[in-house]
């Protein structure tokens, strides 16, 4: 079955010799159809590098079609591309992201935030505002906020604070409040947030 095929080939692609690389992108093309863009992820960075460019094109466009269907599939071939994308490539899956419900959505952007520019960015944090979960709206504006100029990362910081007390688990509270103490100082998170 697809999920099968598709777990298999993303786990043994490191395995795969370097001469076989094209042929199984090939071959996963034919076995999955359109819901092999998460395997082919995981082979892109061992393709040549003159098709690395062809192979994320082809991704990011089956992705448009089916990523709400299986936004973690989508996720996963974020994190895989992160490092091998361009500037219009983040544009796409940014797009794609806004198709997907909050948790999917901050999960795309916290693989790709590094790359984003700043102002673009800033479009990322207004948006995490806007985010109806509080967990959610907490987690995405952790991932963005070591990436924003300064004024406005503490900004982020405290808004992660103020959506992290209004959630009811008190593990999604904790989760949330390591992440915002991995960001910044215990007394300058203090000073900011009194």
């Amino acid at each position: 079955d697809f999920f099968s095929k598709d777990s298999a080939l993303e786990l043994l692609s490191p395995h795969i010799p370097e001469s076989k690389i094209t042929d199984v992108q090939e071959e996963a093309k034919k076995l999955i159809g359109k819901n092999y863009y998460r395997s082919l992820a995981a082979l892109v960075p061992r393709l040549p590098k003159d098709l690395i460019q062809d192979a994320i094109m082809e991704i990011l466009s089956a992705a448009k079609e089916i990523a709400g269907e299986l936004p973690d599939h989508f996720v996963s071939a974020l994190c895989k591309l992160k490092k091998h994308l361009n500037q219009d490539q983040i544009r796409v899956a940014l797009r794609i992201a806004e198709s997907l419900d909050e948790g999917h959505r901050t999960g795309a952007w916290a693989a790709i935030v590094p790359y984003v520019p700043t102002h673009t960015l800033r479009e990322l944090y207004n948006s995490a505002l806007t985010f109806n979960e509080a967990e959610f709206r907490a987690k995405a504006l952790c991932s963005i906020s070591p990436y924003l100029p300064e004024e406005e990362r503490t900004d982020a910081l405290i808004g992660a604070y103020k959506a992290a007390i209004e959630l009811e688990h008190l593990n999604s509270r904790i989760s949330v409040l390591h992440k915002i103490s991995s960001h910044v100082e215990e007394s300058r998170l203090a000073a900011d947030i009194s």
